[in-house]
């Protein structure tokens, strides 16, 4: 949130931020539903499911966090669409 808070101190402008970014809240049968749409072969399914689980999921953030982040990085309008192992936030000042 620093980086798109430092967009509008910079500019001093009326400016919009889309994130796309994977739900810490995705399950591991939505994440499966989700690789297996991919079309890998098993070794690379099973290191995907690997990434997801011990790497990814970790860092990501929830709907809610992304929220409070963006009414403390002073985002007026803030729409976020949950998708199925993600989100998609259009933040406008």
């Amino acid at each position: 949130m620093r980086v798109a808070r430092l967009g509008f101190d910079v500019l001093g402008v009326d400016i919009s931020r889309t994130f796309v970014d994977l739900r810490r809240d995705a399950s591991l049968p939505e994440i499966r539903r989700f690789v297996d749409t991919l079309g890998v072969g098993p070794l690379n399914r099973a290191v995907m499911m690997a990434t997801f689980r011990w790497m990814l999921l970790k860092r990501a953030y929830t709907v809610d966090q992304i929220r409070r982040m963006a009414a403390e990085a002073g985002w007026r309008q803030v729409r976020i669409e949950v998708q199925a192992i993600g989100f998609e936030a259009w933040m406008r000042r």
